[in-house]
């Protein structure tokens, strides 16, 4: 018998792709992201300030407590999981933050930055009662934590800030961020997204924001062979923490430096070696916002360290943390 070689079309497995997700509701909870605490009741949570955040711990609770503090704003703590390593010494508590990550999901207008410093503070009460705690911020998280010890320097015993976004608006401007290049594949994914599936509710428009986020900033260097995971990210939540820093003319006027001359403990500043964006005179400027400050660099590697360089960073936390 002679056997016949059939050319299929690319695009007949597109169709078929097509043919088959089509089948899945995009609206139902779970299958275009990942399903929130209120859809998964299954997921670990704490009830926080009104609202619902997914939120885990490692350790003993009698130990020094370490509040984790992820990027963003939108991201999600499961790229610094590799941190609950610390757990051998400290209770460490894990939270996605208000409307992202696998926490409730919410209106733009219940979202702010003041209300994120209130969420804090009651976590950290939650948690470590009346006891100052520690704070391990990365990027936007960084911030989180610098807006927090101006409101509450009192509550907070030490502060690890990677990779700080910056802690006032005006230097915002002049950071290398995003690249737009519009033969990127990032972008083509985005557009065709777009086409098929209308960003009109929360999943939508975290998928959205999910595809967006691929490669669209290069000069963070993320790793490309161990990219640090996801679960969701939370795009208006993204959108009204940004807005919540802008004035009426558009202007980035977030000040979070008030009142940091109160906070006297060393702070440990943490920079990625590679990444371009939060270069060394960038990290100067923001460490005089502070009393007492110190830095420590690690080497090849990008803005995604706590999980592609776990090792080195937990090294770094500990001798800062046994050494005051």
């Amino acid at each position: 018998m002679r056997l016949m070689r059939v050319t299929v079309p690319v695009g007949f497995f597109i169709l078929a792709a097509l043919l088959v997700t089509g089948c899945l509701d995009p609206d139902e909870p779970g299958n275009l992201v990942p399903k929130t605490v209120v859809e998964d009741l299954s997921l670990p949570c704490i009830e926080v300030n009104g609202t619902t955040l997914h939120c885990e711990t490692f350790g003993d609770r009698q130990d020094p407590v370490i509040i984790f503090l992820h990027g963003g704003p939108g991201g999600d703590y499961r790229g610094m999981t590799k941190l609950s390593a610390l757990a051998d010494e400290y209770f460490c508590v894990f939270f996605d933050q208000r409307g992202t990550g696998l926490s409730e999901r919410l209106d733009a207008d219940e979202i702010d930055i003041d209300t994120y410093v209130e969420d804090l503070d009651q976590i950290i009460s939650m948690f470590a009662d009346t006891n100052q705690v520690i704070l391990v911020g990365h990027s936007w998280g960084a911030q989180y934590a610098t807006v927090y010890i101006s409101a509450h320097p009192g509550r907070v015993s030490h502060a690890v800030l990677s990779d700080p976004g910056p802690f006032k608006g005006e230097r915002f401007g002049d950071m290398p961020i995003f690249t737009i290049d519009l033969t990127a594949e990032w972008l083509n994914d985005l557009m065709w997204m777009n086409t098929h599936i209308s960003p009109d509710d929360h999943a939508r428009k975290d998928y959205a924001m999910l595809i967006g986020s691929h490669d669209a900033s290069p000069n963070y260097h993320f790793s490309e062979t161990d990219p640090a995971p996801k679960w969701r990210l939370g795009a208006v939540c993204q959108a009204a923490m940004i807005a919540s820093g802008t004035n009426e003319e558009g202007e980035y006027d977030w000040d979070f430096t008030t009142g940091l001359d109160e906070f006297t403990d060393t702070v440990l500043f943490i920079r990625s070696g590679l990444n371009e964006v939060h270069t060394e005179s960038y990290f100067q400027m923001q460490m005089a916002d502070y009393p007492n400050a110190r830095m420590e660099t690690i080497e090849n590697v990008g803005h995604d360290m706590e999980w592609v360089k776990a090792d080195e960073y937990i090294q770094a936390v500990r001798e800062y943390l046994g050494g005051e």
